[in-house]
Formats: structure tokens, C-alpha cells, sequence
């Protein structure tokens, strides 16, 4: 476990990946289009590797907003950015 509670003041990776796949389960019109087209937002460096790291199972197709580009991640099973140009958007 790469984060703890104790470390950053929140949820730990498996409380995290719980949450989003029970989030994704929930979203009622998410299977209409594979989830295209649903947007999911993320603010940290790591993109949605760190919060979620299985969304390649789940999301794939859907379109991020992200503030990087690049892949930075602890993880050394994760070496493919989360960040894909022809449909995701990149805030500065």
C-alpha cells in the first residue's frame, strides 16, 4: 500500500478503489455508452492512477479532465499515463 490515512489524512487505496467502483455501479446511464460520454475530474499528478487504480477496468473510455500530462506514480506495475490526447482535456 503505497498511501495510509495516517500519511495523507485520507482514504487509504482500497477505500478509494471501493468507492469508485461502487460510484461507477451507481451512475445509472453509465453502460448506455460504455461511458463515454461521463467526465471524470482529476487534480493530483498521478491522474486517475492514484486515486483509482484499476479505471482501465471500468472507464476507460470515459473523458478526463486532468492538470498533467505525464506519467508520475509511485507504482512500478503502472508505466502508461492515464492522460490520452484524443479524448481527454488538460487544465493548466
Amino acid at each position: 500500500q503505497w498511501c495510509s490515512r495516517d500519511q495523507v489524512g485520507t482514504f487509504s487505496e482500497l477505500e478509494s478503489q471501493a468507492l469508485f467502483e461502487s460510484l461507477v455501479h451507481s451512475l445509472r446511464f453509465f453502460n448506455r455508452t460504455g461511458g463515454h460520454d461521463h467526465i471524470f475530474v482529476w487534480g493530483s499528478g498521478m491522474g486517475a492512477d492514484g486515486p483509482f487504480r484499476s479505471w482501465r477496468r471500468f472507464i476507460e473510455h470515459s473523458v478526463f479532465l486532468m492538470t498533467e500530462t505525464e506519467l508520475w506514480n509511485p507504482y512500478a506495475d503502472i508505466n502508461v499515463s492515464s492522460y490520452t490526447p484524443w479524448k481527454d482535456i488538460v487544465l493548466p
